[in-house]
């Protein structure tokens, strides 16, 4: 389901937008989300941990929208090579 979402939707509205390097753009959508969102005060101690643990793998230069969903690419290169090369 969550590839279907990121190939149905995600990178269309990319691509339309001619947006190359989809983890820059989602970033900061990811982290607010992760801030915003969730009140990590209230949260278990495990939780939290990995509430903080997603939000610097989010914020970290080599995250790939394929790894923080959970998927790995076949092909080797970026995502956002891979998304880019797409018309």
């Amino acid at each position: 389901m969550i590839s279907r979402y990121r190939d149905e939707l995600i990178q269309p509205v990319a691509n339309r937008l001619g947006i190359s390097r989809t983890m820059d753009w989602l970033r900061p959508y990811l982290v607010l989300r992760i801030l915003g969102v969730y009140n990590l005060g209230e949260m278990a101690t495990t939780d939290a941990a990995l509430s903080l643990a997603y939000l610097a793998e989010t914020l970290s230069a080599e995250a790939r929208l394929d790894h923080l969903l959970g998927q790995r690419s076949g092909h080797g290169r970026r995502e956002e090579d891979r998304w880019a090369s797409r018309t």
